[in-house]
């Protein structure tokens, strides 16, 4: 079929560029509250793009490997996935954590036993940026504690004496854990600095699905707006109760307008920094990421999609 289609195409004298914007736009939506905003609109727009969700991280490791045109992703994820592909670019902010993001431990747990202790964590999220504020306000960092990558949804069941001290995740996870005896050591309203989440892609994918992308960008800020038909879609996306969606979001600052997304280019840039810093701790990469970060700056946004 794609060689009939080839073929068509020269002998018609049309550019075979044309084939791939006529492609659908490959979705990865991860299971954060807010990443399934206009979810619904994608599904209902089939004919447009192919979606497909996992987990945040499982999305940005795909990306990487092209097998998505356009993720949600966080801060973290982008300086330590997303970074290396110099085509990858941030086209739209979701939101910033202002509380949602939470460091969990034992009922009764002794900041003074964190030393050498272990925490069950989604691996390469800004959970771990969240821990390494935390730590910092314990006069630890990183590497005097033991990380192990965990399910998000198994976080919950994660925490107890002869397991793991404490974990970190978001909501629905964290009243999960809650529920079975958890207490919060700390969320992301208690530190200044913001944990973003964005809209990234590439500028090859860009160039060739503008007007999808562009229509979706825009659709997540209208929907962002209605706050009654946000938690209604994502109760019935989730297959959740309406009186529990309001939870799942509280503590998220939503971006909603152009004009809001631009004015935070610079706080974000920072994230980033904070970010690439982090990843730096954690030896995530053979070179610096702080320093591969400083060679992109210039390059990372195109907000041009919300014009």
């Amino acid at each position: 079929m794609v060689r009939l289609l080839l073929l068509v195409c020269l002998a018609l004298g049309m550019p075979l560029q044309m084939s791939a914007q006529t492609r659908k736009l490959r979705v990865c939506v991860g299971d954060f509250p807010s990443y399934a905003i206009a979810l619904d609109y994608l599904l209902d727009h089939k004919d447009d793009y192919e979606v497909s969700q996992t987990t945040v991280h499982a999305c940005s490791v795909r990306f990487k490997k092209n097998y998505f045109d356009l993720i949600m992703a966080d801060t973290y994820i982008f300086v330590t996935s997303d970074l290396e592909g110099v085509d990858s670019r941030i086209v739209s902010l979701v939101n910033y954590s202002d509380g949602v993001d939470q460091v969990l431990g034992q009922k009764g747990g002794n900041p003074g036993t964190l030393r050498g202790s272990r925490w069950a964590l989604q691996r390469g999220t800004t959970s771990t940026v969240l821990l390494n504020f935390y730590l910092k306000s314990q006069g630890l960092s990183l590497r005097d504690v033991v990380m192990e990558d965990v399910k998000v949804e198994n976080t919950p069941q994660a925490i107890g004496r002869t397991r793991f001290f404490g974990a970190v995740n978001w909501q629905p996870y964290s009243r999960q854990a809650l529920a079975r005896g958890a207490q919060v050591l700390a969320t992301s309203a208690d530190f200044p600095e913001k944990l973003y989440d964005i809209v990234v892609t590439r500028k090859s994918a860009l160039d060739q699905h503008r007007p999808k992308i562009q229509a979706y960008v825009k659709e997540r800020l209208q929907r962002a707006r209605d706050k009654n038909r946000l938690y209604a879609a994502y109760a019935k996306l989730r297959g959740i109760p309406l009186p529990l969606v309001a939870q799942d979001f509280q503590g998220l600052v939503i971006f909603k307008t152009a004009a809001e997304v631009r004015k935070e280019q610079a706080k974000l840039l920072q994230s980033l920094r904070t970010s690439a810093e982090v990843a730096d701790v954690m030896q995530y990469s053979g070179t610096s990421v702080q320093e591969q970060l400083k060679q992109r700056e210039a390059g990372i946004f195109d907000f041009s999609v919300l014009e």
